[in-house]
């Protein structure tokens, strides 16, 4: 089921008329300023199936599906065992030479920043701009991860949010902001 705010000023008050538009909606969740039903003036969240969000359609002006706080990879340090390597404080920009090892610690922390004590692993795609694609395999133990990547080829590598995130299950989904690694030669 997703969330979705209706907005605008159709008479949604009355529960029946919105399930027979929109059979799967069983939840009307709240609005602005709300009635008996938890709706009023036509603007609020309501529960509906995504098979019938195209239902929607003509029934509201602006749709938005309410946003899912992600649990994040928040990355505590990078080192490299080159000595004329640049780290950017943020970890954010990596300039190493060909043939680095990184050796990377992270944290997988909740929206309130406080510790997942999350024990799995996952496959933590790298992806280079010309398109080659190498994965280092991440263990979480307690929420902590340290593992190490070996940077064999030059080029500018990154790991984002949507490349960690595109073999995982969407209740695995994480956050995270972008790395890129520059690897020179």
């Amino acid at each position: 089921m997703l969330k979705v705010y209706i907005d605008n000023n159709l008479d949604l008050s009355n529960p029946d008329w919105l399930r027979n538009q929109v059979p799967s909606t069983d939840k009307i969740l709240g609005g602005v300023a709300v009635n008996k039903y938890g709706i009023e003036n036509g603007r609020g969240w309501i529960e509906v199936a995504e098979s019938d969000i195209d239902r929607l359609d003509g029934l509201a002006f602006r749709m938005y599906e309410e946003p899912v706080a992600l649990p994040e990879i928040v990355f505590t340090n990078i080192t490299c065992d080159k000595p004329d390597s640049i780290i950017t404080a943020d970890f954010s920009d990596i300039t190493c030479p060909v043939g680095s090892i990184l050796s990377a610690s992270a944290e997988l922390v909740a929206p309130d920043k406080s510790l997942i004590p999350l024990d799995d692993m996952f496959r933590m795609p790298l992806r280079s701009r010309s398109g080659s694609e190498r994965f280092v395999l991440v263990r979480f133990e307690q929420g902590r991860a340290t593992f190490n990547a070996a940077m064999n080829e030059s080029g500018l590598w990154s790991i984002n949010q949507e490349s960690i995130n595109s073999g995982l299950p969407a209740e695995k989904h994480m956050a995270m902001k972008e790395v890129q690694i520059y690897v020179c030669i």
